[in-house]
């Protein structure tokens, strides 16, 4: 992963009216008449300059105001106007010390020009951030701020002066305070970059998606293509972060339209391309186990988007569409079988399950809309729903379950004590996961870390403090992942395979399947790492149990996952989905009874 791309220039410095002599520039035609018909015109040599000083066209104004000190060296104005005009065109290319001459020089000639004492002082200020005396930049620039509280230029260097310091929080107060000054599209990308490193991903997006509105908003001639691609690269560094790895792809994608010379966005799309990828089969794996196979059938849709050839995707395609048409029909007709037997509240309870597997299916809706059963009727097969659910410890969808059940009957006390219930466990299971996630974070150890954050996000997908130190977790993890890397490929370079490998091995320990630990590894030894391995087994475990269970074939799918267990003893999904798979052979055990 690539660290968060930040460059803040020293060069835009806010002007704003030098003096307050006051020209028409319309008037400029009328003075440079006057001048040709008398070149010694000293006025019409002052005014004129003032027009181009108050346009800021300062190296037009130089020789306007030298001619006035050479026809007349008396004049103390048209020489501190010099000194001002001279300076200021020191400051636009970047001279600082040149520009520090020229202010020293207006306040000889004016000791009380304040627009001088700034522009000094902001000055001084570039200087030492070039030579990087922070406490002397400063110091300076909070003179520049009791002396002109307005100044933009000023907290934007605060700003910058602080995030070089790694000190966020400040970094965050002085670009936000340049931005009620005036709004501008590099300063959100930096106060991006802050609460990015704050581990705060909402404002971390928000103030990116500012930076890229306010850039393309502009005309295309005038968009900065550096900052552009810096702001979507970034962008895309904040959602892989945060898992939303779609959205991270599209990022780094645009990255890489705006500079097909990023080859960092290039790769880490790829990187976000393989991460969606593996994030959407989980999800349908999850959802076919589930009989969730309209939602399964979306989830792999999207794998196949992303990579067609995916083989996983269109076992999971073809098997979800093949359960959706037959189970859903099959429960159809049985909820139509029990109530022509006048059992309407099992007619309810088979359409119900159909709902689950195909949420929009028009047919069974339309049957469930027709069906005349009492409002205790309609609030029992939801609890009997939720209930499954909650056998299977799917505490997410026992919740919607016995929601619905709410709505049709708000003071039900059953409702009302099952929700309680569940509620309660499944604060409890959070916060146990949650506490987890937290004490092995303190300790250092990221990797159990991010285990039991992804479990707490997943059971808590709405708690913000949850997702805040998702990301703050994954962040670290990104960031730490990139240092090693770092000192792995340096040690490699400079001989040292030996260390070079711990370095890599330390990186594979957290990340799998990070391409450049397992590119050297693969260097060093000539096979694939041992970690890269094992992720690939366990992940073919995984997905050969969600086939097997799939077709029915429950106990070889439970066998399956075990392995799993074996070889990844943290695997959340194997575990959960065993538990699913108990309480189904336990049903299936009741039914063979009756």
């Amino acid at each position: 992963m690539e660290k968060i791309k930040v460059l803040v220039s020293f060069f835009s410095l806010f002007l704003g009216p030098l003096y307050a002599v006051a020209q028409d520039s319309g008037n400029e035609a009328i003075y440079l008449q006057a001048i040709q018909a008398d070149p010694n015109n000293e006025t019409a040599h002052f005014n004129l300059g003032i027009i181009y000083q108050n346009d800021q066209k300062f190296d037009q104004a130089i020789p306007e105001f030298q001619k006035c000190v050479a026809l007349k060296p008396s004049d103390s104005q048209a020489r501190e106007l010099l000194e001002l005009c001279q300076g200021m065109s020191a400051l636009s290319k970047g001279d600082y010390s040149g520009g520090m001459d020229h202010f020293q020089n207006v306040l000889k000639v004016n000791p009380d020009n304040k627009d001088a004492k700034r522009l000094l002082a902001q000055c001084q200020a570039q200087v030492d951030l070039k030579e990087k005396r922070y406490p002397e930049a400063l110091t300076a620039l909070n003179e520049v701020i009791q002396d002109d509280p307005q100044n933009y230029s000023a907290y934007k260097q605060l700003g910058f002066i602080y995030y070089q310091q790694k000190n966020y929080k400040k970094s965050v107060e002085y670009w936000s305070q340049s931005l009620k000054l005036h709004e501008d599209a590099g300063i959100h990308n930096y106060l991006g970059s802050s609460y990015y490193n704050l581990g705060d991903f909402n404002s971390a997006i928000e103030n990116y998606k500012k930076s890229l509105r306010l850039e393309t908003a502009k005309d295309p001639k005038e968009q900065d293509a550096g900052s552009l691609d810096q702001t979507y690269y970034n962008l895309g560094v904040a959602y892989l972060d945060n898992a939303s790895y779609d959205d991270a792809a599209e990022a780094f994608g645009d990255a890489f339209k705006v500079n097909p010379k990023d080859s960092d966005a290039a790769v880490n799309q790829a990187n976000a391309i393989q991460s969606a990828v593996e994030s959407h089969l989980k999800n349908a794996g999850n959802y076919m186990v589930n009989s969730q196979y309209a939602d399964a059938v979306s989830e792999a849709d999207k794998v196949i988007n992303l990579d067609p050839n995916n083989k996983q995707a269109k076992e999971f395609l073809a098997a979800a569409q093949d359960k959706l048409n037959v189970e859903v029909e099959k429960h159809y007709a049985a909820g139509r079988a029990y109530l022509k037997k006048g059992s309407t509240l099992q007619a309810l309870n088979e359409w119900n399950l159909a709902l689950t597997m195909d949420p929009n299916n028009e047919k069974v809706q339309k049957a469930i809309k027709a069906l005349k059963v009492n409002r205790l009727s309609r609030v029992k097969a939801l609890l009997a729903e939720g209930d499954q659910y909650y056998q299977e410890q799917d505490y997410s969808n026992a919740l919607g379950s016995y929601n619905k059940a709410k709505l049709i009957d708000p003071h039900n006390s059953q409702v009302r004590t099952k929700l309680r219930k569940l509620l309660s466990k499944q604060n409890s299971q959070v916060d146990a996961v949650y506490a987890k996630a937290l004490k092995a974070y303190k300790k250092g150890d990221l990797k159990d870390a991010q285990k039991f954050i992804s479990l707490a996000k997943d059971l808590a997908p709405d708690n913000d403090e949850i997702g805040t130190n998702f990301f703050r977790i994954q962040k670290d993890i990104s960031v730490k992942v990139k240092a090693l890397d770092s000192d792995g490929v340096s040690l490699y370079e400079n001989g040292d395979k030996a260390k070079a490998q711990d370095k890599f091995q330390e990186v594979l320990r957290l990340k799998s399947d990070d391409d450049t630990a397992n590119d050297y590894v693969k260097r060093m030894t000539g096979q694939q790492s041992q970690e890269k391995v094992d992720a690939e087994k366990v992940k073919a475990l995984y997905y050969d149990g969600v086939d097997l269970y799939i077709n029915g074939k429950i106990h070889e799918a439970i066998e399956k996952w075990r392995e799993v267990l074996k070889e990844d003893p943290g695997n959340i999904n194997a575990q959960s989905n065993i538990n699913k798979a108990m309480v189904k052979l336990q049903s299936i055990q009741k039914l063979s009874q009756n």
